[in-house]
């Protein structure tokens, strides 16, 4: 199943698709994930299967209303592990439904060391 062009971001509505880029992860994000619950442990999971994810298809789909409290916590099991979950501004800026610059950042997990 597949959403606003995002795979799930609970486990048991993954496919076929993100069983497999989930399986290609690193040993020390699914350790990091492992030792997680709620938001953090979600926001993990979903950026695992799903680089580059803006702001608001993370909110929807894993129930995060704050995204950034999220990756602060996860980045605790993170940054140990060697790696940190990021956001930037996505270049191009996106547009929100006014054609305003948004101020949505894209989330990433990157290696740090």
């Amino acid at each position: 199943m597949v959403r606003q062009g995002f795979l799930f971001c609970h486990p048991s509505e993954e496919t076929e698709v993100s069983i497999t880029r989930r399986l290609n992860r690193s040993a020390e994000i699914r350790a990091a994930e492992a030792a997680l619950r709620g938001q953090p442990q979600r926001l993990v999971h979903f950026l695992s299967v799903n680089t580059d994810a803006l702001t608001g298809a993370i909110a929807g789909a894993c129930s995060i209303g704050n995204v950034s409290a999220a990756a602060s916590r996860a980045n605790e099991e993170l940054e140990p592990r060697g790696y940190r979950i990021v956001s930037r501004l996505p270049k191009p800026l996106s547009h929100n439904q006014f054609g305003e610059a948004s101020q949505q950042h894209q989330w990433s997990i990157e290696r740090v060391r």
